[in-house]
């Protein structure tokens, strides 16, 4: 087989593609390849506007919104661009079926697609990009199939909201220094376009509550697919009693058990009862867990509700005005 020096990697934007985007990464470790992420976008108005007045307004919005997909996937796959291999994003006018061909060329390089949904209507429906590749592509190409844990919940976070992350650029610039370090707050501007409804869309994020107790690596594997889902945060309830919502893992150790097979996704309680731990134990263990995570860690804090666990582990369960007050 030829050496691999090059790997493009189409960015779709859907959940399904995440697994994808993470297989071109780790190919691209194991060669010591390059690795471009290339996002194909079309006009959504007048297709001559992008051709004949390339500095309208509204091609720029068409543009900026590629960037924003973009950089979104790949947000939901690495948390930012990966710092640890020569990688760059990349956007092309175009179907991407045709762009990702001839991005990719033939010399050296590899082409990375997702293999589109499992059954009849879903490889009618979404398999179209990964079915041209392969029939024209003149460079290796390899299809990644999605998750079955992404097919069955991408309906759920499909149109969920982008970040706003203005990162302009021509169709076919590269954008130099973007990685998660290079990327300052005063760089999270808004669209100043974008509508009432995109804006309220804005912080809407998705969580998944765990509701059950899982052993070993079957925790760990439940995390990962998780994320692979493009699922926000993780979240897990603060109770030893199986009365309230049945057995629970106790949180700070499923939580960093989480943390450290997971790259993107975040990590919370929902949420610790005040009077189960000392405050100062709390902040030190909050704060070692926002360590070790890399900041993925999120802080739920409630007065307590659930006396019958008060009651079981002899704790005073005091009216709720106290319980706030102390909280």
């Amino acid at each position: 087989m030829s050496r691999i020096d090059r790997i493009v990697a189409g960015v779709s934007g859907s959940p399904g593609n995440l697994p994808a985007l993470r297989y071109a990464a780790g190919l691209a470790r194991a060669c010591d390849a390059e690795l471009m992420f290339v996002h194909a976008w079309v006009p959504s108005g007048p297709e001559f506007l992008a051709w004949q007045v390339p500095a309208d307004p509204l091609v720029t919005q068409w543009r900026d919104g590629a960037w924003q997909r973009l950089w979104h996937a790949l947000d939901m796959a690495f948390g930012g661009l990966p710092a640890d291999i020569p990688a760059e994003p990349l956007i092309t006018r175009g179907n991407p079926g045709p762009v990702l061909v001839s991005t990719a060329g033939r010399d050296g390089a590899t082409l990375v697609v997702g293999a589109g949904r499992r059954g009849v209507v879903g490889r009618l429906r979404h398999g179209q990009v990964g079915r041209y590749c392969l029939a024209h592509a003149s460079c290796p190409v390899i299809a990644v199939p999605s998750p079955a844990l992404d097919r069955a919940t991408a309906r759920a976070v499909r149109g969920w909201a982008r970040r706003h992350d203005d990162r302009p650029g021509p169709g076919h610039a590269r954008v130099p220094d973007l990685t998660a370090a290079g990327r300052p707050p005063a760089a999270r501007a808004l669209i100043p376009w974008l509508t009432t409804r995109e804006d309220a869309m804005a912080e809407l994020r998705f969580g998944v509550v765990s509701e059950s107790v899982r052993e070993g690596r079957a925790w760990l594997d439940y995390a990962r697919q998780i994320e692979d889902t493009g699922i926000d945060v993780l979240l897990i309830r603060d109770h030893f009693s199986a009365g309230a919502f049945g057995p629970q893992l106790a949180p700070f150790t499923a939580l960093a058990a989480a943390a450290a097979v997971t790259t993107r996704l975040r990590v919370g309680t929902i949420v610790l009862s005040n009077d189960f731990r000392h405050p100062a134990i709390v902040a030190h263990e909050a704060a070692s867990l926002h360590l070790v995570s890399g900041g993925r860690f999120e802080l739920g804090l409630g007065a307590g509700w659930y006396q019958p666990e008060y009651d079981a582990a002899g704790i005073g369960f005091d009216p709720a005005g106290q319980r706030i007050t102390r909280l």
